[in-house]
């Protein structure tokens, strides 16, 4: 089979189609089902944030405090706070324009929840945990910022403009290297 292959709007382009037993089996709406699991770690792009995230205890009263007390709208606001913080990169701020109003807002009310969580939601466990580890709670607000963004990638529009990549995506590429690899496709 040639690698060259590629799909294009559901037509085969380059040498020949690839024989079905080798094509990555697709769920409903299209996406193969080995790439699922790529495609929701993409969709927590929060995975920038799980380095410290990794070296937090296994029991985390703190973390486990911060989750249970903040609602979808208060993991909303954190999802915000960050945006307007990664929308000031060089690497994105040709592409969007966050107004200065609305940043300071962001910053305003994420500070506001973070206040609140620490001081009266999660007072106690954060102190417990300020004692034992000063440092450790970075680690439990770390957690509750990947629940926000899981929350995020849980969003439809979110989730198609991620799966929007898979067109411009050399599957057949991908199938051959899981095949060296040792791994059916789809299996």
């Amino acid at each position: 089979m040639d690698p060259g292959f590629r799909r294009d709007d559901d037509r085969w382009v380059g040498a020949r189609k690839p024989s079905a037993a080798i094509l990555p089996r697709t769920s409903t709406n299209g996406i193969p089902m080995k790439i699922r699991p790529i495609l929701a770690a993409a969709a927590a792009f929060g995975s920038f944030l799980a380095a410290p995230a990794a070296q937090a205890q296994a029991r985390d009263p703190f973390g486990e405090c911060l989750r249970a007390r903040t609602s979808r709208a208060d993991r909303d606001v954190l999802v915000r706070w960050v945006f307007t913080a990664v929308a000031q990169s060089a690497a994105v701020r040709d592409m969007v324009k966050v107004d200065e109003g609305r940043r300071v807002q962001a910053s305003q009310q994420a500070g506001q929840l973070i206040t609140r969580l620490v001081t009266r939601d999660c007072r106690v466990e954060a102190m417990d945990r300020m004692k034992r580890d000063p440092g450790a709670l970075q680690n439990s607000f770390t957690a509750l910022g990947r629940v926000a963004l899981m929350d995020l990638a849980q969003d439809p529009n979110v989730v198609g403009t991620l799966a929007g990549v898979l067109q411009y995506t050399d599957m057949g590429s991908i199938t051959m290297m899981l095949m060296e690899g040792g791994l059916r496709p789809g299996g």
